[in-house]
């Protein structure tokens, strides 16, 4: 029997790993998926079943993490969970994330006797208070200093993303972290910022260390506590030499030059990802319209994680693919289930909605090679 806590509008139950990670690259701003987690949560709408948020619980980034810093009882390492990594789906609203926390919670008391406690943290922005846990009545404890964001050109950089890229760079490979990033970017921006620790004790024998009001703008204003620019417009500030370094102009690989992409966008031979221009397709690969930015193709419904997701993987994004536009406004070549009523499917889920039938039911067609489906003609392409 599964393990559900469910409230009028969503249920929680818990996750495999992989589709966990999946939904946080998605619809997290770090854009990385926490693969060291010990609970995966999903969190499902009950009207129509479909995953919409996700949290990851495990244990903290910091190797031999004081659990004496939140509560003045002994507590192993074992008995407290951190949330590592917490999304929510665009298209839910406001408060769904602080309904989501609190089924977590309610899951974990349920189903996990063995935690006595749970941390987490808010800030590394304005506004950031951490609001939802206020709403959801965690503990706060104060905050620490954290280094963990840059901005470059103008857009926030998890550090922990920046490193993932750091490791699998093609170009500028002899250089360090920082100098790769002054590269790659003309404006460059280290940033310090508060993050608020907040805590629930499930165990109400623990006592928190030093309860204190919750944050807000007047108390705690402003968060970001230290900016360093290593490099704007070109220019050099602070300690970073820029004389000191030289650009690679190229590689040899064979008898072909491989010119580093920071060299080809000072020659203005290439233009920077963030500037590049986006195209559009719907589910059967059809071009419907591009845009200047990927900035400029972020709607509501589309946000830019998702649509780099398409970008870079080739996959489907809320029914919508996206590459990069090179003029050409010919169809692409997608996966294509199958036709019907002229309208190309590329996945299960979307056939299922368009005839108004169950996916157990298109798997079956599919299966058979039926000729219709819901009673309408489909003519598979597979």
């Amino acid at each position: 029997m599964e393990q559900i806590v469910r409230n009028k509008k969503y249920y929680v139950k818990q996750l495999n790993s992989s589709k966990a990670n999946k939904m946080t690259e998605l619809y997290h701003y770090s854009g990385v998926g926490f693969k060291k987690s010990k609970l995966n949560l999903g969190v499902y709408r009950n009207e129509d079943r479909k995953l919409v948020g996700v949290m990851q619980w495990g244990c903290s980034f910091q190797e031999g993490i004081l659990l004496e810093r939140y509560v003045k009882e002994p507590i192993t390492i074992d008995e407290y969970l951190e949330l590592n990594r917490f999304s929510m789906a665009d298209s839910e609203g406001k408060n769904s994330e602080s309904q989501a926390i609190s089924l977590g919670i309610k899951w974990i008391k349920t189903f996990r006797k063995d935690i006595r406690l749970l941390v987490s943290y808010a800030g590394r922005k304005e506004g950031n208070y951490g609001y939802i846990y206020q709403a959801t009545n965690w503990e706060y404890l104060g905050y620490f200093v954290s280094k963990g964001f840059w901005f470059l050109d103008g857009e926030e950089r998890h550090l922990l993303t920046l490193w993932a890229r750091f490791s699998n760079r093609k170009t500028n490979i002899e250089l360090g972290f920082t100098d790769w990033l002054c590269a790659e970017y003309s404006d460059v921006r280290e940033t310090k910022t508060k993050q608020f620790i907040y805590i629930t004790r499930l165990d109400k024998k623990l006592t928190p260390t030093t309860p204190m009001e919750y944050p807000k703008p007047s108390n705690e204003f402003p968060i970001k506590v230290d900016e360093k620019i290593w490099i704007q417009n070109d220019e050099v500030f602070n300690s970073y030499i820029k004389q000191e370094r030289t650009h690679v102009e190229y590689y040899d690989e064979g008898e072909e030059p491989l010119f580093s992409r920071a060299v080809l966008i000072k020659r203005g031979e290439i233009v920077p990802r963030s500037r590049r221009k986006v195209a559009m397709y719907d589910i059967g690969g059809n071009f419907l319209q591009y845009f200047n930015s990927i900035d400029e193709a972020v709607t509501e419904e589309y946000i830019k994680q998702g649509i780099s997701m398409s970008i870079n993987s080739g996959k489907k994004y809320k029914g919508r693919y996206f590459r990069y536009y090179n003029g050409n406004e010919e169809a692409i070549e997608v996966p294509i289930i199958c036709r019907i009523d002229g309208i190309a499917f590329g996945v299960a889920s979307d056939i299922a909605r368009y005839t108004s039938v169950s996916k157990q039911a298109v798997s079956a067609a599919r299966k058979r090679k039926q000729s219709s489906i819901g009673g309408r003609e489909v003519e598979w392409c597979e």
